[in-house]
């Protein structure tokens, strides 16, 4: 069986795995961090003092203007019970819309 290839965005997945790109992988932690903070019915400035960063640091990840180092990954994780794999993979429910390629 031929599996299509679908791209959404930031990653393409290919008979079950994903792949994405470097620079791309900081809009995937977004997506599934504001998902994980609307979800708890936290605030931007909540999160960041889990986290242990500034608001505005926490805000920049959120949408995506930086790139966050492994350090700030494990801050996240442990302040979200996620794993970091967990954090970048694709999981978000408000995803951009699938296009077959």
């Amino acid at each position: 069986m031929i599996h299509p290839i679908i791209s959404i965005n930031c990653y393409t997945i290919r008979q079950g795995e994903i792949t994405v790109k470097c620079d791309e992988s900081k809009f995937i932690l977004a997506c599934n961090l504001l998902e994980y903070r609307l979800d708890k019915h936290l605030s931007q400035e909540e999160m960041a003092f889990r986290i242990d960063l500034s608001v505005t640091s926490y805000a920049e990840i959120e949408r995506a203007q930086v790139h966050t180092n492994l350090e700030i990954l494990d801050y996240i994780s442990r302040a979200t019970g996620l794993s970091p794999a967990q954090l970048l993979t694709p999981l978000c429910q408000n995803a951009p819309a699938v296009s077959s390629k």
